[in-house]
């Protein structure tokens, strides 16, 4: 049966310095479950809990919560990009808290709820959920729980307005994944003049989104020596253009500064379907090492 999971953040979003902190805590050989975690990780109970959730969540520790080959290439000091101060690196942990499917929000949303829609409101997607809850006879629809877990996922892609700012707000603006810019929110009013929020999220060309990560998470998904087409780019489960929200001439430019990088790729048209064809064995590794030298 399909689990679900709509819980375990304790209703933080993922701060951009947690990654780091939390890898850095489990290499020093200590557990979460430690009575003294609070103390070393200088943190509240609830926010140990939620540390350990987002590491989960975005593929750096595995169900026994030992540190990923992921986690090691990135945030040991020696690693790639320890303390996140490339873009590329947030677009690669926004790719695997979608692809873990360990929060099922986020996987939800990207491959699913945002076809065929660029705006939405917190009722929009509640009510989305609760058909799929009901669709399938599942039990995992708890409204608070799952009212809750909506709050975070636009917390953790919009930037709020100052004055709906409720919380902390050096907290609201730490969040991981703001730079991405995959988010945005605007009051629309009735002819009553009664306000709602509305949340944005479209397609676009996303000049940030550096062509290696784009290529890495290609090959991650079908792996190297292989073709994909141009549709399945588009609009395939765990694609690239759902995941980074990637219009169609956004995915072709990314094609095109690939074409000209690397000359084991090609793309073609083939029995009428433009085909992207990866024509070599590329080790994962190798090519972020190539995108981190730079």
């Amino acid at each position: 049966m399909q689990t679900f999971k709509f819980s375990g953040h304790e209703t933080f979003i993922c701060k951009h310095f947690w990654p780091k902190k939390g890898v850095d805590f489990l290499l020093q050989g200590n557990s979460f479950n430690d009575e003294d975690a609070v103390v070393k990780l200088g943190v509240g109970k609830n926010m140990v809990s939620s540390i350990r959730f987002w590491l989960k969540a975005l593929g750096l520790i595995d169900d026994e919560e030992k540190l990923t080959e992921f986690s090691a290439m990135i945030f040991n000091d020696d690693g790639f990009d320890p303390y996140i101060e490339d873009i590329g690196t947030i677009w690669l942990l926004h790719y695997n808290l979608i692809t873990t499917g360990y929060a099922s929000m986020y996987n939800i949303v990207f491959n699913q709820f945002l076809k065929g829609r660029t705006e939405f409101t917190r009722i929009n997607l509640l009510n989305y959920l609760k058909r799929i809850n009901d669709s399938l006879q599942l039990n995992f629809y708890n409204e608070h729980t799952v009212q809750s877990d909506i709050s975070v996922f636009i917390r953790n892609y919009s930037i709020p307005k100052l004055k709906s700012i409720k919380q902390n707000v050096e907290d609201e603006f730490s969040g991981l994944f703001n730079d991405l810019e995959l988010a945005s929110n605007f009051e629309r009013r009735d002819i009553n003049n009664k306000g709602e929020e509305y949340f944005q999220m479209e397609r676009k060309k996303r000049p940030n989104l550096p062509k290696e990560i784009f290529l890495f998470t290609i090959l991650n998904s079908i792996g190297s020596g292989t073709n994909i087409s141009f549709n399945e780019l588009v609009s395939g489960n765990n694609s690239v253009g759902n995941i980074f929200l990637l219009s169609r001439d956004g995915i072709y430019e990314k094609i095109e500064e690939l074409l000209y990088s690397y000359d084991f790729i090609s793309f073609s048209k083939t029995a009428g379907n433009l085909v992207l064809q990866i024509n070599t064995h590329f080790e994962l590794n190798q090519l972020l090492g190539l995108y981190y030298e730079k």
